[in-house]
């Protein structure tokens, strides 16, 4: 059997969605993982998955960003972290993933691709102590 090429499939399936109503969009991405069920490949949907939402992302000038805190994110808070992100990564849209993470202090990680900006509490101690060592 030929090699299965994910990308592939995820530029057809996106190119193919693009602009079409909600309906229409579903019965391809049905259509999409009955291909993947009959080629044996139903367990790299996840794959797929994670290419479609690269090129629409590319696409759309939208990133994605998981943000972990202490607590839940005010809104206040929630609009400057997605401002900061929006400037930094020269985005339109950004879609914000937050998780609350109870071992930290205080503040917040914000991760967009490889890039992790770290403002928690912890960091900014450490930053601290390395001054006042020197």
């Amino acid at each position: 059997m030929a090699k299965f090429d994910i990308n592939n499939l995820a530029e057809a399936l996106y190119e193919a969605t693009e602009g079409k109503s909600h309906e229409e969009q579903q019965k391809l991405i049905r259509a999409a993982l009955v291909m993947l069920k009959k080629n044996g490949v139903v367990s790299r949907a996840d794959e797929l998955l994670e290419h479609f939402e690269k090129i629409h992302d590319k696409n759309h000038n939208t990133v994605r960003a998981e943000i972990s805190s202490k607590t839940k994110l005010t809104e206040k808070e929630h609009h400057e972290i997605q401002t900061f992100i929006k400037h930094k990564h020269k985005a339109e849209h950004v879609i914000m993933e937050e998780t609350e993470d109870k071992e930290l202090l205080g503040g917040v990680k914000i991760k967009v691709g490889d890039t992790l900006y770290d403002g928690s509490l912890k960091s900014k101690l450490k930053k601290l102590e390395d001054y006042l060592v020197k």
